[in-house]
């Protein structure tokens, strides 16, 4: 896992990324219902992806095409209505903050999620740091 922040006047731009880009062109599902999740002290800890549309419709989630191993103690798990992605296995949620995002994939499978946040108060910085490689 490695994730990307641009901090902008009005917004943020966040990548996370579950693979790296593999050379073969991604398409990319738009507008899909997510939760960021936060801890008591407002540290980003993860996020929780939904097969719903912003219009309501619903649509497949891209799958990875392996096991995800963590290389910390982060936690990827996946089915074909939701996709829970915490940043450590001990952490706790106790805010979510309704936004969309971008799912990036290709026929290999689920690559990455892109976040355009505007609006929204947590410390992005705390993960950003730690999965910046």
């Amino acid at each position: 896992m490695r994730i990307t922040h641009e901090k902008y006047t009005d917004l943020s731009l966040i990548y996370v990324y579950l693979r790296e880009y593999d050379g073969i062109n991604v398409d990319t599902i738009q507008c899909v219902n997510t939760f960021l999740l936060f801890d008591r002290v407002d540290n980003w800890i993860g996020f929780e992806v939904f097969n719903i549309l912003e219009d309501g419709s619903k649509v497949e989630l891209p799958a990875l095409p392996y096991i995800y191993f963590p290389k910390r103690k982060e936690v990827v798990k996946m089915n074909k209505n939701r996709i829970l992605i915490l940043f450590d296995s001990n952490s706790i949620a106790f805010r979510r903050i309704h936004t969309d995002c971008n799912i990036d994939y290709n026929k290999n499978g689920l690559q990455g999620f892109e976040f355009i946040l505007t609006g929204i108060k947590g410390d992005f910085d705390n993960k950003t740091d730690i999965f910046k490689e």
